[in-house]
């Protein structure tokens, strides 16, 4: 991926990126990528994101940082079961190499 820097960022912007951010519960740099992916018409850096679920905007309704992580973790799940992956014939599943690893 490209590095993005720019220099001389007004200060009262910086801190009305970081409160934006903070708000969403992302990172500067993710609420950046956002914004700029909006602004430049880039769909899959808007709100409905397919590039990273970690970039999903939550809903603007009061939430608790614990509501958001589950409300994120189940977007989560439901994409990775949308992808209706199977493990192949006679692999062993995810448990049974936990439970292998954990008796050696």
């Amino acid at each position: 991926m490209a590095l993005l820097q720019v220099r001389n960022f007004p200060d009262d912007l910086y801190e009305k990126l970081a409160q934006m951010a903070k708000k969403d519960n992302r990172s500067i740099t993710q609420e950046t990528i956002c914004i700029l992916g909006r602004a430049v018409g880039a769909e899959e850096y808007g709100e409905e994101n397919t590039f990273s679920p970690y970039l999903v905007k939550v809903e603007d309704t009061p939430m608790t940082k614990a509501q958001r992580n589950r409300q994120r973790r189940l977007q989560v799940l439901a994409e990775i079961e949308a992808l209706n992956l199977h493990l192949p014939e006679g692999a062993q599943t995810p448990e049974e190499m936990i439970r292998e690893d954990r008796d050696r």
